[in-house]
C-alpha cells in the first residue's frame, strides 16, 4: 500500500479528535519526554498510533477514560480530558473508525485511531 494517501473525512471533526488524543498524550508525559505518532496503511485502512510516556492506566480504566461520566474517578486525569476523549471517540465512530487505548501502570499509553479503507484514496 502506498505510504502517501488522502483521507476523505470531515477534516474539522477529524482534526478535533486527533488533537484531543495528542493533547492528552502531551499532558500525561513528563516534561521533556517525547510522544511518538506512527501512521500505517494496509487493507484494513489507516492506523495512527500515539504513544506517550505518562503514568499509564490500569486495564479496568481503558474504557472509562472515554466516558465523561467516569472522569472524576480517574485521579491523574486533568479536568476536561475525559470529555474531549469521549467526543473524539464519537467522531471516529461517525467515520466508521475507532479509538482504543493500550496501557499498563508505569508504562505510558498507546492510543490507536483507525480509519477504514472507504475513507482513503491514493
Amino acid at each position: 500500500y502506498p505510504t502517501d494517501f488522502t483521507m476523505n473525512v470531515d477534516w474539522k471533526l477529524f482534526h478535533e479528535a486527533f488533537r484531543s488524543v495528542v493533547d492528552n498524550a502531551i499532558k500525561h508525559s513528563p516534561e521533556g519526554e517525547q510522544i511518538t505518532i506512527d501512521v500505517t496503511r494496509d487493507e484494513k485502512g489507516a492506523t495512527f498510533k500515539i504513544t506517550d510516556q505518562g503514568p499509564g492506566l490500569h486495564p479496568e480504566l481503558h474504557e472509562k477514560i472515554f466516558d465523561e461520566f467516569h472522569s472524576q474517578e480517574i485521579q491523574h486525569h486533568s479536568q476536561g480530558t475525559a470529555l474531549s476523549l469521549a467526543i473524539a471517540r464519537e467522531i471516529m465512530r461517525l467515520h466508521n473508525g475507532s479509538i482504543t487505548v493500550a496501557s499498563e501502570p508505569g508504562e505510558g499509553a498507546v492510543f490507536t485511531i483507525t480509519i477504514p479503507p472507504e475513507f482513503l484514496s491514493n
